[in-house]
Parts: structure tokens; sequence; C-alpha cells
């Protein structure tokens, strides 16, 4: 069994000042790049690499006076040299989410210094918190809009919130405004593997490792696409080893190498990796998640499961992953009540996933004999699973099963099922 590292974090809901100077030329920006990366993924076939350098030029020669015309400047305040080598010091020993507080901290100091955005936005991104994540690679974009590295990592936190195509656009302006960025084209083809343009992504990945044979970025995706397409493990190994040599402190690479032992059952190396990772930065989701993971289905110990996927919901009560499978362990353990709650949380963030709406329909039916709650669920589900890109017939069979214990067919709920506990609405907080 190959498992993909789950994206995990779901944010919390801020309140933003939508209309300032200093983000007009962004607003301005992201629909034209987001527009062309859409005609792109659209006409993939069809269109050539000029074109999708015109592209990227049109954005530069919109955006590019506009951003400078707004860049921040720094107020007066200490010299910064000495905590940016405490932040540089942590940044190198993996201690991530130390090393991205104490960079944060300088960012007022150093406002158009791209490497510090950059790491800013690349810690948290590793960290799990992607909305925080790209919300950082915004800010690294305007720091310096005409940095390659800005966009490509802006590309990265699009691909990893789910929008794919935008990071394809994303990385195609780097590109535009150099050619040889490996970082900009190693998270282009990151991109057209996620957005499912899976050859793309396998030239794509090459041709970064043509233009850099030290790329970190491009053997983490090399590996990635060994990993979870090709299930070429031994070389997906050595592609992950390979980044990391070049870059000890890439967290994400070590939490897929994880995965990749759990899949041919190094289970100890898995759990040994995941507890330093923990060590280093005790709030990472995906560490916590796979952990979690690892200790109960490897090793079989739900309590220390439970408790890791615990410290993750309070970390992030929107953690859609982290939420479903403390509901799996709950519901393991018979803790039937509990579960039933953790479910009534995953729902309430707004999820489209139909596993999630079959496990919280179980939840009611175990719990509290509810059919009524159950069957609205249901036949969400059972809609959300049919219209996926690949239905999965088991998942449909249970659903249908499901319904018919409850006396329904996936239509109207029929009449003199019980009342619900607590009606649970699906659309209750809609997915950003």
């Amino acid at each position: 069994m190959y498992l993909r590292t789950p994206k995990r974090y779901r944010p919390g809901h801020r309140k933003r000042h939508l209309f300032t100077l200093r983000w007009l030329w962004l607003w301005i920006l992201t629909p034209i790049v987001a527009f062309g990366g859409w005609q792109i993924y659209q006409q993939r076939e069809s269109l050539r690499p000029q074109v999708e350098q015109a592209i990227g030029s049109a954005v530069d020669a919109i955006g590019g006076g506009l951003a400078t015309a707004v860049a921040p400047t720094p107020t007066p305040r200490a010299d910064p040299t000495e905590r940016l080598a405490a932040a540089e010091g942590a940044w190198a020993t993996g201690a991530i989410e130390e090393a991205v507080n104490a960079y944060a901290d300088i960012l007022p100091d150093v406002p158009n210094d791209v490497n510090v955005h950059y790491r800013v936005a690349l810690g948290l991104l590793m960290d799990g918190r992607d909305a925080e994540g790209l919300e950082a690679a915004d800010n690294t974009v305007n720091a310096n809009p005409y940095s390659a590295d800005a966009w490509a990592i802006r590309s990265f936190a699009l691909t990893e919130n789910g929008r794919p195509e935008e990071g394809i656009a994303s990385a195609l302006q780097g590109l535009n405004l150099d050619g040889e960025s490996a970082r900009s084209t190693a998270y282009l083809a990151y991109a057209y593997f996620e957005a499912n343009q899976i050859d793309r992504a396998e030239t794509t990945v090459d041709r970064a490792l043509e233009m850099n044979p030290e790329s970190p970025e491009a053997y983490f995706v090399r590996g990635y696409i060994n990993h979870y397409s090709r299930f070429l493990l031994d070389e997906a190994r050595d592609d992950y080893l390979t980044a990391l040599q070049y870059a000890p402190n890439m967290i994400d690479v070590q939490i897929n190498l994880s995965w990749l032992d759990w899949a041919v059952s190094n289970y100890e190396d898995a759990r040994t990796r995941l507890l330093g990772l923990i060590e280093l930065n005790p709030n990472n989701l995906d560490a916590l998640y796979a952990l979690a993971f690892v200790t109960y289905q490897a090793f079989g110990e739900p309590q220390q499961a439970l408790d890791l996927m615990q410290r993750c919901v309070s970390i992030d009560p929107e953690n859609r992953a982290c939420l479903f499978y403390l509901g799996n362990i709950q519901r393991g353990l018979s803790f039937n009540a509990e579960a039933l709650e953790t479910y009534r949380q995953l729902i309430a963030t707004g999820t489209e996933d139909p596993r999630h709406f079959l496990a919280a329909a179980r939840a009611y039916l175990d719990s509290a004999g509810d059919c009524r709650s159950a069957v609205d669920l249901l036949q969400k589900g059972l809609a959300l699973e049919r219209d996926s890109v690949a239905p999965d017939a088991d998942r449909i069979a249970s659903f249908e099963e499901l319904l018919q214990t409850c006396g329904s067919t996936g239509g109207e709920i029929p009449p003199g099922t019980p009342d619900a506990v607590q009606t649970v609405s699906p659309e209750a907080t809609p997915e950003n």
C-alpha cells in the first residue's frame, strides 16, 4: 500500500484588508497569471514554450513598475545582523519552526530581503501551514517582483494549497524572469504533477536537473514522481537522499522518505526519523500525522496515536487529515460518541472528500442510530464520489448499502426516520 502525504492544513479565517496600495499590484497581477496558467493547462498539448514565455512577459510588463513603486521601506530598528545569524543557524540545523519565528521577527527590518521572505514561506509550507505559507509567498513576490525565486516559492505554495493550475502560471513567470532557474522549473514540474500532467512533470523535472545537477528541489520532485507515480521506490529513495545531501533541513523530503519506509515495511526507520523531526519541530502537522499513522498501523499503539492526533487537532482545529484519522482511531477504540463529535468537526470544515462523509454517516449510525443525519451525509458523499475524477466502486457500494439500510436509495429521506441528534450541514463552512 502506497500512501501519499495528505494535504493537511485547513486555515482559520482571518480578517484582512483587501484593498490597500501595497497589495494593489498583486491583485492586478494574480488574475492575469492565473488566467495564463489556466490557458496553458487547458491547451497543454498545443502550446509551445515561446507562448508560455510570452504570457510571462505580459505579466512582467504590467506588474514591474507598479510593484517597485509600492515596495515597503524599513523603519529604523536595531541592527538585525545578530538575529539573522541566529535564524540562519536554526535553519541549518533543521529547527524550522524556530527559524521561521526568528526570520519573521527580522522581516520589519529587511522588508525587501527576498531570501528572508522565501525562508519564512518555505518554512511554513514544510511545517504543514499551507495557507500561511501562501500568504508569506505573496509577501515574497511583493518584496521583489523581479525575483524568479519569489515566483517559484509562490508556485509551490499555490500547489500545496490545491491550486496547481495557478502554480503552473506562477512558475512560468519565474522562468520568464530567469530562463535558467532550476528552482522555478522544479516547482513547475511539481505543479504539473499535482495537476495530473504526469508526462509533462517528468520531462520538466529532468530539465531542472539539466539546469542544476545539484538542485535539492529538483531531486525532491523527481523522487516524489518516482514514489507516487512510477512506484520506483529504490529510485525515489536515491532521489530523496540526494536532495537531503544538498539540503539536509528539507522536512518535506524527510517526511516523504518516512512514507516510503512505511511502504517497504521499514517501520523502525520511519518512526525514528519522524520522532527526530518532531523533537526539532514539535508542531509540524505532517510529521505528527505520519507518526500517528505509523505508530497505530505498524506498532499497534492506538493510545499513542490518539495522543498525537489530539495534539495535531489542538494545533489546528480544522486540519482535515488529523480530524479524519483522529475519528478513525476513536471509532477503532469504540469511543463512538467521541468519534461522532470529531467527524462533526470534520464536516464543518467544508470538506468535499467522500471518505469523510462516509465515516461521519457510519458514526451517526454507530453512536445514535440516527438515520436521518446519516442519510443526509450519505447522499452528499455519494454524489461527490460519483462526480470524482476516479470514482471508487467499493466506496460507492458502501454508500448505497448504508442508504438501503436506512430505507433510502439516495433520494428523499423516507418518512418516519429518527430525527437527528444534531443535524450537520456539510456546507457549514465553505472551503477556501
